[in-house]
């Protein structure tokens, strides 16, 4: 599998052999991890877990449930390196949402050692880009109840940023209104909770919400706090927009607050 001439018979012998000669090939492979990942740091090897991925695939779903049980297993490992996290990101890209459950499962389990390492953060924030399906939210879910202790690491400040453009919807909710408001206590992580906001079409909606009109009232004292820019932003935004309609419902602190700023 790691040979510069091997990889090539390996190739074709997994594409030609019969059905349960993959399933011994696939069983020799994922029995030792230690097997698995030193091939995985190889250049060679990771390209031949690769053409292993897409033929099993094609296959009965106990054969990729081998494959991706061991990448379970070897996530946190694999994550930290250029290598190992291009294998990973094949699977998002070749195999179905259901199929790649178990490495999704990995994540969430192991985002926050994978986020603090000097490489693991890089590729955190890249995988959350190509994943897909519900496992995401709930990631990212993870990522903003944790981004307090992420937020005062060197490299796991950076995943931080993968909440961008969703922090909108997570304010309107109760559990995420309380996290975003968390967040908005950490003066380096301030100007993306606002330019959020500010980038949002719905941002008199999320201040008009029972929950949401918490997070913009914290967002509006501490962008006065520690940048009047970002504070002149947001209060901009919102008077371009529907601001007449925070005079009533849950955005009445809102509107009070800006107006009893005079601006």
């Amino acid at each position: 599998m790691s040979d510069q001439f091997g990889r090539h018979v390996f190739a074709r012998l997994i594409k030609s052999c019969s059905h349960d000669h993959l399933q011994l090939i696939t069983l020799k492979i994922t029995s030792r991890d230690d097997f698995l990942f030193k091939a995985s740091l190889h250049k060679h090897g990771s390209s031949s877990i690769k053409q292993l991925i897409r033929v099993v695939s094609k296959s009965p779903p106990p054969l990729i449930d081998l494959i991706t049980s061991a990448l379970k297993r070897l996530f946190k490992h694999m994550m930290i390196t250029k290598s190992g996290l291009s294998i990973i990101l094949d699977c998002l890209e070749t195999l179905k949402n259901h199929q790649n459950e178990n490495i999704d499962l990995a994540a969430l389990e192991d985002f926050d050692r994978v986020s603090c390492h000097e490489q693991g953060c890089i590729s955190m924030k890249n995988f959350i880009d190509e994943m897909r399906g519900t496992r995401r939210k709930q990631l990212l879910y993870l990522i903003s109840i944790n981004s307090a202790s992420l937020s005062n690491d060197p490299y796991g400040n950076f995943v931080c940023l993968a909440l961008k453009g969703q922090l909108v919807d997570v304010s309107m909710k109760k559990e995420g209104s309380h996290v975003v408001e968390k967040i908005l206590k950490f003066e380096n992580l301030i100007g993306h909770v606002v330019y959020d906001f500010v980038n949002s079409d719905r941002i008199v909606q999320v201040a008009n919400d029972r929950y949401g009109n918490y997070v913009i009232q914290k967002a509006l004292k501490e962008s006065m706090r520690v940048d009047g820019y970002l504070f002149q932003r947001l209060v901009m935004k919102l008077k371009q927009e529907d601001f007449n309609s925070l005079g009533f419902g849950y955005g009445k602190k809102v509107f009070k607050f800006i107006t009893g700023c005079g601006v």
